[in-house]
């Protein structure tokens, strides 16, 4: 997977069979650069606590740019469990840019070898997925919003409780 994203060497799971930070330190800075190649990392892994720092920024990241919850004492490992915290975030990134591809099968260049994608929509859907709260309650909110009133102070209320959940 990470070779079809754009990753400039083929990495196997053999490579993780025992702790190998440098590794996971260099996926995690590629991938926090597909996500936002703006963003300032600590790059600086040599001791205990730069680690814990930079697996800490890491997570923050990702929660907050793609909404992965990443489990960083899982990251620190750097084994086999690591893999499966960096999948979640590669799948998202993967999933976003097969559905852009397939969106537009037509490229002007093809020799261009980065793709332009968007994320946001994924991240919106795996949102709702997960608690499925905000999903129901938007459903609700529309339902609410058409319905037929006989009363003008149930219609005055339901607009302004639409209106409240919309701004938020």
């Amino acid at each position: 997977m990470l070779r079809s994203l754009g990753f400039r060497r083929l990495i196997s799971v053999e490579n993780f069979r025992s702790p190998n930070f440098p590794l996971v330190s260099e996926i995690l800075v590629w991938l926090v650069g597909r996500f936002d190649p703006s963003a300032d990392l600590p790059t600086d892994v040599d001791t205990e606590q730069d680690r814990v720092i930079f697996v800490r920024s890491v997570a923050q990241f990702m929660a907050a740019k793609a909404h992965v919850r990443l489990n960083t004492k899982k990251l620190y490992q750097s084994d086999g469990y690591a893999v499966q915290e960096i999948l979640k975030a590669l799948t998202l990134l993967y999933d976003a840019i097969q559905s852009n591809a397939q969106s537009r099968r037509d490229f002007d260049d093809p020799t261009e070898t980065t793709l332009n994608f968007d994320v946001s929509n994924k991240v919106r859907k795996g949102v709702g997925g997960e608690g499925g709260v905000g999903g129901g309650l938007d459903e609700g909110v529309e339902g609410e919003s058409q319905r037929d009133f006989d009363d003008p102070t149930e219609t005055t209320l339901n607009f302004d409780v639409s209106i409240r959940l919309g701004g938020g």
